[in-house]
């Protein structure tokens, strides 16, 4: 038995979009695994639910794939790999800052016990 044709449009009902979402999901993973195991390519898939909560699937590390991506996305002129990075760096810094502002902060407390 053919199956119908598929109308590509959000899904009103909610447990139905929910239960399509998660068959989708799970087929679009699975199709990316099988590319990488055919092809021997590198794949990222990240899907955010309409919830929030990430799925993602990769064929080495995320980080690497996503530099890449970046690389090859700056090479029409544009620096948006290296904002992003510089984003990423700022973040980092940041990061390094408040850990010694706790790192001060637990000194303090442990000097006067």
């Amino acid at each position: 038995m053919a199956r119908g044709k598929v109308h590509v449009r959000r899904i009103e009902n909610a447990t139905s979009r929910q239960v399509t979402f998660s068959k989708r999901r799970g087929g679009l993973l699975k199709k990316a695994h099988e590319l990488s195991v055919l092809c021997d390519a590198q794949i990222a898939v990240i899907v955010f639910s309409q919830r929030g909560k990430l799925y993602h699937f990769a064929t080495s590390d995320i980080q690497n794939i996503l530099a890449r991506y970046y690389e090859h996305k700056g090479d029409d002129g544009s620096d948006s790999y290296k904002f992003h990075l510089e984003q990423r760096i700022l973040h980092l810094k940041k990061d390094v800052a408040n850990q010694e502002e706790r790192s001060k902060f637990l000194k303090f407390l442990c000097g006067n016990f």
